[in-house]
């Protein structure tokens, strides 16, 4: 108010923008307190959130795709490793989703040289070699836990392409045969934001508005 009051005073007029009014819209919604929580539990998160927009939310292997790239980008991973102090191997490789994205002090004897190492938060840096679907899912586990995300399966036909959905009643007893093309079909997991409309706001054409 204060810088609307000196701009006018200078016969300035001060009027907010397209991205202004949308970010504004989206404050209104309870998912932007979820998305926040969700985003300061550790800077790879945000990596990790803006993989599934780049993804376009839903498929893992297409979030898989874009984490790498994106992490290195950011110089930070929710995968961290650290080695031994003189022989330089590798001594732990922890993903940090497993201890709430917190370093505990341990003393690790290098199997390699035998020297006793002792490992805290400052032992570690980002590791950026490969990401898995089991990793991936872990973080996004913390998501749904803050209620930021929710999860679904289907199962889907690699040979003919044919998808449905599993409904509740379908998760004890699975049926894998494929309703079209009689073949076997897999079950997949997909993490979406709930509810779905508000997020869409901020990741419409992957823009970065959520970084607002």
């Amino acid at each position: 108010m204060e810088i609307k009051a000196k701009l006018k005073a200078r016969s300035v007029k001060a009027s907010v923008s397209e991205t202004g009014k949308r970010i504004k819209k989206f404050d209104s919604f309870d998912t932007s307190r979820l998305l926040l929580n969700f985003l300061r539990l550790h800077p790879s998160c945000r990596v990790v959130f803006n993989a599934m927009i780049k993804g376009g939310f839903v498929n893992l292997p297409d979030i898989l795709a874009q984490l790498k790239d994106l992490s290195k980008d950011s110089q930070t991973s929710f995968i961290v490793a650290s080695k031994c102090q003189k022989c330089g191997n590798f001594l732990d490789v922890p993903n940090l989703a497993d201890s709430n994205f917190k370093i505990k002090e341990k003393r690790i004897t290098c199997p390699k040289c035998l020297t006793p190492n002792t490992l805290n938060s400052a032992s570690y840096t980002p590791f950026f070699e490969t990401f898995n679907k089991e990793q991936l899912i872990r973080v996004l586990k913390k998501g749904e836990e803050i209620g930021l995300l929710t999860k679904y399966a289907t199962i889907e036909c690699p040979f003919c392409g044919f998808t449905r959905e599993l409904l509740q009643e379908d998760m004890t007893s699975v049926n894998l045969q494929c309703q079209r093309c009689k073949d076997i079909c897999e079950t997949l997991v997909h993490y979406i934001p709930a509810p779905p409309e508000s997020i869409k706001l901020l990741t419409d054409n992957s823009q970065g508005y959520w970084l607002e």
